[in-house]
């Protein structure tokens, strides 16, 4: 059995049975190559004259936090002995413990911030989830995930969808949310309206700090990814949920029920979303021809325009997603919503200006930063 064992200093380690020797324990200590004071008789006798009950006690009797700290792990581990000459990364096998003395280390993992993605997997990584959990490492952000569908999908299209079982979707937000409490959700493909309903209901109950709706119906092969009554419960249940909603023009013309033509059209559009819930409401304009690309903000109360020169490329697969999760990374971190659109807007116009093609069809932004 694995019990949690706190040490001095706020260290915990995992102990199996109560048994050193059975489990790696990582404590905190000084040795004679740190610059601090010499280690502990205890230490040394473990490290220097290979001493196994030495060894054993000394995780429980080191000193910790101290100036040039070092980590040291015992384990359990076969015959045998090495050493460096004046090392700084030095190991010793003491009878059947392994002591590691390494470099200065964190006595804790860094924890960063998490944002969760939504959505359906697309089985060529050039949208989707795959899309997502690239564009959260990119930003420096944990990503984790929540399955609803699943694609046969390469470069050149999609041949099948396979939903999830909507109660299993609700047991991924569950053991999604128990344990990482993410700071920003994105939303993608759903499906169905079943699915929609339960990821609106598990929204509701756990209140996330920011979301973001990338209302995805159709894939960039025409292949429909929400269905009829789906866009209804949408409509319905999840854009009052959302704290951003950043559809194109023909997912904003399904949602707002209004044709989209010109500019007036688009800010009639935005308006109507914002009056069925959402906070705020960018329509993207990507589809729009000219040598302008304009993305529209409502804000609930102000209209804020994104214009940028056209990039001409044909890696434009995933863009959708990808500027949907560069926004919710950019919240998780904890930007402002102007200024995490600005940025993922600047994110993606770096990716499509370096955009690849790994298959045989459209090319999709680059996310992740060039190899030196």
């Amino acid at each position: 059995m694995l019990e949690a064992v706190a040490l001095a200093g706020g260290v915990r380690v995992q102990v199996e049975h109560g048994a050193l020797q059975l489990r790696e324990r990582e404590v905190v200590h000084h040795d004679r190559y740190s610059g601090g004071p010499e280690p502990s008789p205890l230490f040394r006798r473990a490290l220097l004259d290979r001493d196994p009950e030495a060894g054993a006690s000394a995780a429980h009797e080191m000193p910790y936090a101290q100036h040039g700290a070092r980590e040291v792990r015992l384990r359990r581990e076969s015959a045998g002995c090495r050493f460096g000459d004046r090392q700084r990364d030095r190991i010793g096998r003491v009878g059947r413990h392994t002591i590691n003395s390494m470099g200065p280390a964190r006595r804790t993992a860094e924890r960063p911030p998490t944002a969760v993605s939504i959505a359906t997997s697309d089985s060529g990584g050039g949208a989707g989830i795959q899309a997502d959990l690239l564009t959260f490492a990119a930003h420096g952000v944990h990503g984790a995930t929540v399955l609803v569908a699943a694609t046969a999908q390469d470069s050149l299209g999609v041949s099948a969808v396979v939903p999830l079982p909507a109660p299993f979707v609700r047991r991924q937000i569950a053991a999604v949310f128990g344990d990482f409490r993410p700071r920003a959700v994105k939303i993608g493909a759903l499906f169905d309206a079943e699915r929609v309903r339960v990821v609106a209901t598990e929204l509701r109950r756990r209140r996330p700090p920011a979301v973001v709706l990338d209302p995805v119906l159709a894939a960039t092969s025409g292949r429909r990814l929400l269905s009829a009554a789906g866009v209804r419960a949408m409509r319905e249940r999840l854009l009052s949920l959302c704290d951003l909603v950043t559809p194109n023009l023909a997912e904003a013309q399904a949602l707002a029920r209004i044709r989209v033509r010109g500019a007036s059209d688009r800010r009639l559009a935005a308006g109507i979303l914002a009056d069925l819930g959402a906070r705020a409401v960018l329509i993207t304009g990507g589809h729009v021809t000219g040598r302008e690309v304009e993305d529209l903000l409502f804000d609930g109360r102000f209209f804020t325009s994104f214009r940028a020169p056209r990039i001409t490329s044909a890696a434009t697969h995933g863009t959708g997603c990808t500027l949907s999760a560069a926004i919710a990374a950019n919240l998780a971190l904890g930007r402002s919503l102007e200024d995490a659109i600005a940025r993922a807007i600047a994110f993606v116009r770096e990716g499509l200006e370096r955009g690849i093609r790994p298959g045989r069809g459209p090319g999709i932004p680059r996310r992740l930063a060039r190899r030196p």
